[in-house]
């Protein structure tokens, strides 16, 4: 994998800008998309990681090989498309999606082990 990819972190939201950016600028907003559809989209790149996965085992530890082309794939890929509609449809919705990862990630600090669920 190309080692300047690992260098750059995003934060959450320049994640959100790019990503929105990104689907404006190649026309994914022209048509609205209802929340459903938007969540089907993003149901549809988590079924592709999976069928990934269960394809080709094992991927290298990073989940991402690069076509002679210079295309990514892999599950890592698919992740990351999830996570790019995710940060688009938020940005789209004027969502803070930044506060409520921080929110819910210190709320489950506090959760008993396994959510108080039988393991």
């Amino acid at each position: 994998m190309n080692e300047a990819l690992k260098e750059k972190v995003l934060t959450i939201p320049e994640l959100m800008e790019g990503a929105w950016q990104t689907a404006e600028d190649h026309g994914f907003h022209r048509r609205s998309r209802s929340h459903h559809e938007q969540n089907m989209l993003i149901v549809c790149e988590m079924a592709e990681c999976s069928e990934d996965e269960r394809r080709v085992e094992p991927w290298p530890s990073s989940g991402i090989e690069i076509t002679p082309e210079g295309k990514p794939y892999g599950p890592a890929v698919e992740l990351a498309d999830a996570i790019i509609r995710i940060a688009d449809k938020a940005r789209s919705a004027g969502y803070h999606l930044h506060c409520a990862l921080k929110a819910k990630l210190e709320y489950n600090k506090g959760r008993p082990y396994m959510h108080g669920k039988n393991s």
